[in-house]
């Protein structure tokens, strides 16, 4: 597989995984590990590019999010502050250029925003509930909009499947509250989010998802197209929610450490 590829290559992987005109796709990303797109000489170039050859596949009707989480209510935040205009991402590269463009908007959530453009962001990041996983969050209003993550050189897995979690009620996670200020333009604010985490006093619990993608192709609702050295993945919200369940039943610890294969 040549490390070399085109930005056409990429809207034809995109297209070929069944991604169209007026999706809400949500992408976790590693674009470096593609190699190199035709053109490009820079890292805020091949974001650029990226961005462009998403888009051109979603079309004006469609919208991009990615995530540009924090963590900044985290326990190890020496000052637990967090400003959607400033706060930097912690999720690589073209998360951070998606989120300082002028177009895009950031929901105000300290520990797992996200950032979006195109004709849903504001419905898909305004107003969300304080909890960062539950009713009113971001990743409930992706379910409701039917959308499709779409990953850059990652698996199957996505942090949505943390709200799936969260809607059956894991054993291994638990609700964390957590708080600090948030800026809303005019002055911090003291505020209060509830993290949906994993269970601090089971080793066990840490999340794993090598086992569902594994199992989600198997089950053939995984579609990946490669793109220079690197792939990209997709798999609807809808599938995602509905393969859970089913299989959750069966390998209750699938989606964690304790259910890796030894």
């Amino acid at each position: 597989m040549s490390a070399a590829y085109t930005a056409q290559d990429l809207v034809d992987a995109v297209t070929s995984c069944g991604i169209k005109a007026g999706d809400v796709i949500f992408v976790h990303s590693n674009v470096g590990y593609s190699g190199r797109m035709d053109g490009v000489r820079s890292l805020d170039e091949l974001c650029a590019k990226t961005v462009e050859a998403l888009l051109e596949v979603t079309g004006p009707e469609g919208t991009l999010v990615v995530p540009t989480f924090s963590y900044s209510f985290g326990s190890d935040k020496p000052e637990r502050r967090y400003d959607p205009a400033e706060t930097p991402s912690a999720c690589g590269a073209l998360s951070e250029y998606l989120r300082k463009l002028p177009e895009a908007v950031r929901s105000a959530e300290p520990m797992f925003s996200v950032a979006a453009v195109g004709a849903k962001k504001d419905e898909l990041t305004r107003d969300v509930s304080a909890e960062c996983f539950g009713a009113g969050s971001f990743w409930e209003r992706f379910l409701d909009a039917d959308g499709k993550v779409c990953n850059l050189n990652f698996d199957a897995g996505s942090t949505f499947i943390h709200h799936v979690e969260r809607k059956l009620g894991v054993p291994y996670r638990q609700d964390r509250p957590m708080s600090g200020e948030i800026w809303d333009g005019n002055g911090w604010i003291e505020a209060e989010f509830v993290f949906f985490c994993r269970d601090m006093n089971d080793p066990g619990a840490t999340a794993r998802f090598e086992l569902f993608d594994k199992l989600a192709r198997e089950a053939e609702i995984v579609a990946t197209q490669p793109v220079g050295r690197g792939s990209v993945v997709v798999i609807s919200a809808r599938d995602t929610e509905d393969f859970i369940r089913n299989q959750i039943t069966r390998t209750p610890d699938f989606l964690t450490s304790r259910g890796m294969p030894t």
